[in-house]
């Protein structure tokens, strides 16, 4: 979406979440907060891939792009981004969106594919560079919190809205009842509960990733955290019928919630803070969540888009349910 102006950015994708919701039934929504970020060097956790030994770094045409695909592996080849709709791998050495740390590396070149990887993250913010296979292992700083993570494992990839993002949920968990446990699903390196465990006594953390989940246990240190290295629907599926969550913190992938976390979610939850990288999946989602009024369900309270990813099509959003 780089050919329009930042805001008209926003509007478009703002009406593309709205859209979604109508698409499912789901009509009065409440209107739409739009949290803008820096249009450039936002981003801090890129995925590069290996340019194929004997691909033209500079500016290439598309000749010389599949001209050797299966070129023999050479550690000192540059990296580049996977091409639009096609197989080929396109060499880099910038990228307007990357964190400026991420930058001068990039155009350095020194962000090297490692040896026998294909395709690597790395994560960069302030004077901090990660690359998956290298230097892989590390801290990010959020809100004066340093969190373990891996260049290679799940990790949100704008800072700056990340913060936001997580103020928003604080505010909406001072309201939880703190006589019940708090929930952190699809939590990753557990970065929602790093700040969740200052609010409540009890958080179960749920992440089907064996490596992030390890990472989150060594971020969380209240003593009353239970992990537990499922898939959503597993977990779903052997939970109590009589557990009841306070609140809960969910961020599931593209897929969005399994129909087992759905059914959960709908009877076990007072508030549901539901991060969402798909607005399609959400209203999905939602439309099952909702209180129809017949048996129980939740009441939409806000929705909030969180512009984590300017100059493309992709929607990060806050959508939050209460009991009604």
């Amino acid at each position: 979406m780089q050919g329009l102006d930042y805001e008209e950015q926003l509007a478009q994708k703002t009406d593309f979440l709205r859209q979604a919701f109508l698409c499912y039934g789901i009509s009065g929504i409440p209107e739409i907060a739009v949290i803008p970020s820096k249009p450039f060097e936002y981003r801090n956790r890129l995925q590069f891939h290996r340019v194929p030994v004997g691909v033209e770094a500079e500016f290439p045409n598309r000749k010389s792009r599949t001209r050797s695909l299966n070129l023999a592996r050479k550690e000192e080849s540059v990296c580049g981004f996977m091409a639009r709709g096609a197989s080929e791998i396109v060499p880099v050495k910038d990228c307007l969106t990357a964190a400026p740390v991420i930058r001068r590396s990039l155009s350095a070149g020194g962000i090297v594919p490692p040896v026998d990887m294909d395709r690597f993250c790395v994560y960069g913010k302030d004077s901090t560079l990660l690359i998956e296979g290298r230097n892989s292992c590390g801290t990010a700083r959020v809100h004066q919190k340093d969190i373990k993570m891996d260049a290679g494992v799940f990790f949100q990839s704008n800072g700056d809205l990340l913060e936001l993002l997580i103020d928003e949920i604080l505010g909406t968990a001072e309201s939880a009842k703190k006589s019940l446990p708090a929930a952190d699903f699809y939590c990753g390196v557990g970065t929602f509960a790093v700040f969740l465990q200052d609010v409540f006594d009890r958080i179960d953390l749920l992440e089907a990733d064996k490596n992030a989940l390890r990472l989150a246990r060594e971020n969380i240190c209240l003593k009353e955290a239970r992990f537990f290295g499922q898939s959503d629907t597993v977990w779903a599926q052997n939970a109590r019928k009589n557990m009841v969550y306070g609140f809960v913190a969910a961020d599931p992938g593209r897929q969005g919630l399994s129909e087992a976390m759905r059914r959960f979610l709908r009877s076990n939850c007072e508030i549901l803070c539901y991060v969402s990288c798909n607005p399609n999946a959400l209203a999905r989602d939602a439309a099952f969540l909702l209180d129809t009024g017949d048996n129980g369900g939740l009441k939409l309270e806000s929705l909030s888009f969180y512009d984590f990813y300017p100059q493309t099509k992709h929607i990060e959003s806050l959508a939050v349910f209460r009991r009604s």
